[in-house]
């Protein structure tokens, strides 16, 4: 069975619990008995954001991981601290987001060519990885409107035309929050909820829109301008935070050293 190493924690003194995300049956959780062991033969294997292809057989609580076979190791990302954080990065939060048993084919190849993508990028891009985020999110059902305010249904068009109104509320009129485009007066109601809404200009929503294309080629190759990916960076994880039930890391803000 095809699968994509997401994330180990221990269990009991030699074994571990490996998540995987596979090709055929979406999420999975592993028992991984003695891979603790100096002496395991899969632990080298079983690494976060590899490829591999594992058997398996089903336990009474929790189905047991019997062999694992390599694919793809992603040396190139290894080798790269920026690299390997997004990737980790992005597994995490893939680990996070997405239930077990719930089988998405189209997930596990968004995942495993954007890991590919990663690998054959000359550098990290940070846009890449708010790229997968929204790819994801989409996958869940979660995908942002941007046609128009999610609220009243007023069109992109239209909030544009009223970008700026007369009176007290004299901020740039096109915003963005928990599902999407949001009016000047919707903005306010969701304000009075609670909810963060945050400032968006034309440029950001247009990038959001590619964003959300999975097209990790023209992603990397886009030449963004001064303070755009930072920008279009905080809406994709502000979004992303809304819609999780888990802390989501800031996978913007690469630590000084690597800790994982």
């Amino acid at each position: 069975m095809l699968a994509i190493v997401l994330s180990r924690r221990d269990f009991r003194e030699f074994d571990q619990i490996v998540s995987v995300y596979t090709y055929e049956a979406g999420k999975r959780e592993l028992l991984a008995r003695g891979i603790k062991k100096i002496t395991s033969k899969h632990a080298a294997h079983l690494e976060p954001f590899s490829v591999v292809d594992v058997s398996v057989v089903p336990g009474k609580e929790i189905d047991h991981l019997t062999t694992v076979q390599p694919v793809e190791y992603f040396p190139a990302i290894r080798g790269d601290f920026k690299k390997s954080f997004l990737a980790m990065a992005m597994v995490m939060i893939t680990d996070r987001l997405v239930g077990t048993h719930v089988p998405d084919k189209g997930l596990f190849r968004a995942l495993k060519t954007w890991l590919e993508a990663v690998s054959q990028a000359p550098a990290a891009a940070g846009a890449l990885a708010d790229a997968y985020v929204m790819v994801i999110l989409e996958r869940l059902g979660l995908a942002p409107v941007l046609e128009g305010c999610v609220c009243c249904g007023k069109t992109f068009s239209g909030i544009g035309r009223e970008a700026l109104k007369p009176g007290e509320d004299t901020a740039p009129g096109i915003y963005f929050g928990g599902g999407g485009l949001a009016c000047p007066d919707c903005r306010r109601l969701k304000l009075a909820a609670g909810e963060q809404v945050m400032a968006a200009g034309l440029k950001e929503i247009s990038l959001l829109g590619l964003l959300l294309k999975g097209d990790w080629r023209l992603i990397n190759n886009y030449e963004f301008g001064s303070g755009e990916a930072e920008r279009l960076h905080d809406l994709v994880y502000a979004f992303a935070l809304y819609h999780s039930e888990r802390k989501l890391g800031d996978w913007g803000n690469l630590p000084l050293e690597p800790k994982f």
